[in-house]
């Protein structure tokens, strides 16, 4: 994950890494060894699961074959992507097909490795009772005729250039003569792509057959980096707040955000959040694992938490600005029994008609976006952003977004004064 890229653009993927010491391949499925469990990126694959610290859910790995259930095993694959969870878990994605497709791979090497270029893994696999799969690693080198990467300086991961045209936080642009917003929800789902959302007609019919059609969908929408916490707060507080690479909860932050500022116009702010353990909590968890405090932003600002709400369903009305999380079950992060992707179009299906039908006669505006993409998503990050409302003339946009835009957006909305990185920029 990039550390010190500037906030205003989206983060690419591909970074170059010198690996320091323990560090982690990870191929799909799920990865998870004693003290590391960094989150696993969700591989490129409807039935990928997804590890949260707590377990595996959904179908985590994919099928290996019996006779390496703790064998030793030499993998040849491709290092699809570089990131980073945290200092003390370095992370880069390596492609390796048959038998896994993608698997996690933790151990040692003092070899700077780049996007690209083939590696050779050797080691011991495991696979738990649950489902999770990894590779301890006892070498990884460069395969035959890989290219030797080139010397990175210490320090901070130096990432790629990013894709051409990125995007620089600006106001998405409402037709004329349409009515102007007097109510905005954003809905926040998580960890898809692009291409995993957009034709995906059999896992999301509702999204694609229904959503879609009745709003616009901006084709270049992107989120800013990996994990969720970073992107969640650029939506909140116009800035990633230092914490590129990290989840941390808990965590005090300052600084003004969405909410302070509705409330300050004498404007409403509600954070709702399904399986919230109470009004106003500050909790990392609840007992049931499907609510994650690090994806219920205001929690992390001093005098904020009273914004937030356990969220049941649409309440028959809604404030200025409804932030909307749903659980882990219900976003797409995990498949808790069943398909991740499925399951979070069934939510959408039940959870969005009222609202839609709502904001047609209160001026309301309907965002449903995703924080991040999976990780096999080219160009990185690229994510579906989805605005129904009165006031959007539907079908498709190819401007280039991202978090900050949809922020400026919602400020520019009600008047209020550009937030950190979503500021400065001519409406």
């Amino acid at each position: 994950m990039m550390q010190t890229l500037s906030a205003r653009f989206p983060r690419a993927l591909f970074l170059f890494l010198v690996l320091l010491g323990s560090f982690a391949i990870s191929l799909t499925g799920c990865g998870s060894k004693g003290a590391l469990t960094p989150p696993v990126p969700e591989g490129g694959r409807p039935n990928a699961g997804v590890t949260r610290g707590r377990q595996c859910v959904g179908n985590c790995g994919t099928s290996a074959p019996s006779a390496l259930a703790s064998g030793v095993v030499t993998e040849t694959g491709t290092v699809f992507a570089l990131n980073i969870y945290g200092a003390d878990t370095p992370m880069f994605v390596v492609h390796s097909g048959s038998p896994y497709e993608i698997i996690g791979v933790y151990g040692s090497a003092t070899e700077p490795f780049l996007a690209g270029q083939e590696v050779v893994v050797t080691g011991t696999y495991q696979r738990s009772v649950t489902g999770n799969q990894w590779i301890d690693a006892s070498t990884v080198t460069l395969a035959n005729g890989s290219p030797v990467p080139s010397p990175v300086p210490s320090g901070n991961p130096t990432p790629l250039p990013t894709p051409t045209g990125a995007p620089t936080p600006t106001p998405i642009p409402t037709p004329t003569g349409f009515s102007a917003i007097e109510h905005v929800e954003l809905v926040m789902m998580e960890n898809t792509g692009y291409d995993k959302v957009v034709g995906n007609s059999s896992s999301m019919p509702y999204i694609n057959n229904v959503l879609i059609p009745q709003g616009k969908l901006f084709t270049n929408s992107y989120a800013l980096d990996h994990p969720s916490l970073p992107n969640y707060l650029a939506l909140y507080a116009g800035s990633e707040l230092g914490t590129s690479g990290t989840d941390t909860c808990p965590l005090s932050l300052s600084g003004a955000t969405l909410g302070s500022e509705l409330s300050a116009a004498g404007l409403t702010f509600i954070g709702y959040a399904e399986d919230m353990p109470g009004a106003g909590s500050t909790a990392c968890t609840a007992a049931d694992g499907a609510y994650q405090g690090h994806h219920s932003p205001w929690i992390y600002f001093p005098g904020q938490a009273g914004f937030g709400q356990p969220y049941d369903g649409f309440p028959g009305s809604m404030p200025d600005v409804a932030f909307i999380v749903p659980n882990d079950c219900h976003n797409m992060h995990d498949s808790c029994g069943g398909n991740n992707w499925r399951n979070g179009d069934t939510y959408l299906s039940q959870q969005l008609p009222p609202i839609i039908a709502w904001n047609a006669t209160h001026n309301g505006l309907l965002i449903v976006t995703w924080d991040e993409s999976s990780y096999s998503t080219l160009p990185p990050n690229h994510i579906a952003t989805i605005m129904v409302g009165p006031m959007v003339a539907r079908g498709s946009s190819s401007q280039q977004i991202n978090h900050y835009d949809i922020l400026r957006t919602i400020t520019d909305a009600f008047g209020l004064t550009p937030l950190n990185g979503a500021s400065g920029i001519t409406p």
